[in-house]
């Protein structure tokens, strides 16, 4: 009896150990496989701002940390002209993946021009023609943030924000203003249109507008924003009473009452991880950035505001909350 028990102890030590024998080899394949295939990146660059260059320095930072590679970078600038022997050079690089940094990069690679690799997409706010090119392997991190993460936001911290103003050009933003009011209607709250087509009609348009809104959201928007435009405008809402929202601390700086900050280098490593997570799953996604909500305290006491506390940890200056 005895014998037999240990026969059988045997047979199964033998079973358990042919197993694992098998797991590890075939985690050595792998392992072995992926070795022989390094990871080989490039990355085209729109334009030579800094934003954009900080989404790059976080993407081949993150590539480099977890993957050991390196990125190879293009200068779309560079090919002005002709982007064909940019086209060439990606396509015959042999590129396991190529990212793109801005919108005009990003059109770039979604054509058919460049195949055979990865294609990943970021720092971009209006996506539709991109996305329609690039049919199913749209993958990569926004810039924008979700309508109805921005409208939570902002009326769960100004009390009384039930006319949220936006000020924009039809012409860009108008497939985003839609997703807004829709979502706005949601969350039991209105949408107030303040529409411009050039620079030239925002004064009056805000001298129209500051009198019917609680609070005034301002989106990117390449007719209403520029350096000049945005001191101009938040000055008016100021002297109006009204809060203003931006989206990033060159808001706070010149007035707003709070801001949704995005950090550009943060952008650049999630893209890393999409990418590395694409090659791996051969799968797709299209992520939203990662973003801060920052209060400026000195407007808020200014304008007499009412405002939610939803982190109690605030200094004098700012309050800060991280998504």
């Amino acid at each position: 009896m005895h014998l037999k028990k240990r026969q059988q102890l045997h047979i199964l030590h033998k079973i358990i150990y042919g197993v694992l024998l098998f797991v590890f080899i075939f985690c050595m394949n792998v392992f072995a496989e992926q070795s022989a295939t390094p990871i080989k990146s490039a990355a085209v660059i729109s334009k030579n701002i800094k934003p954009y260059y900080e989404a790059l320095e976080g993407y081949s930072t993150k590539l480099r940390e977890i993957a050991g590679s390196d990125t190879e970078i293009f200068e779309l600038e560079d090919y002005d002209k002709d982007s064909d022997p940019l086209s060439g050079r990606i396509k015959n690089g042999g590129f396991s993946v190529v990212l793109a940094i801005g919108p005009e990069a990003s059109r770039f690679i979604s054509s058919d021009k460049i195949s055979g690799m990865i294609k990943i997409y970021t720092m971009i706010i209006n996506t539709d023609d991109i996305q329609n090119q690039a049919a199913n392997s749209f993958c990569g991190v926004s810039l924008s943030i979700p309508p109805a993460e921005q409208i939570t936001s902002i009326t769960s911290r100004i009390s009384g924000a039930k006319k949220i103003g936006i000020l924009f050009d039809p012409k860009y933003n108008e497939l985003f203003v839609k997703k807004a009011e829709t979502e706005a209607v949601r969350q039991s709250v209105r949408i107030i249109r303040i529409q411009v087509k050039t620079h030239h009609d925002i004064a009056p348009a805000l001298e129209n507008g500051l009198g019917n809104i609680d609070v005034l959201w301002m989106i990117p928007d390449q007719t209403v924003i520029s350096e000049s435009l945005v001191p101009f405008i938040i000055k008016k809402s100021i002297g109006a009473g009204v809060p203003t929202v931006g989206y990033n601390r060159f808001f706070l700086q010149n007035g707003a009452t709070m801001a949704f900050v995005i950090n550009y280098k943060d952008i650049g490593a999630k893209a890393a991880l999409t990418a590395l997570k694409t090659l791996r799953e051969k799968t797709c996604s299209w992520e939203s950035p990662d973003y801060e909500i920052i209060n400026n305290q000195k407007i808020i006491d200014m304008l007499k505001l009412r405002i939610k506390s939803i982190n109690e940890n605030i200094d004098q200056d700012v309050s800060n909350e991280h998504r």
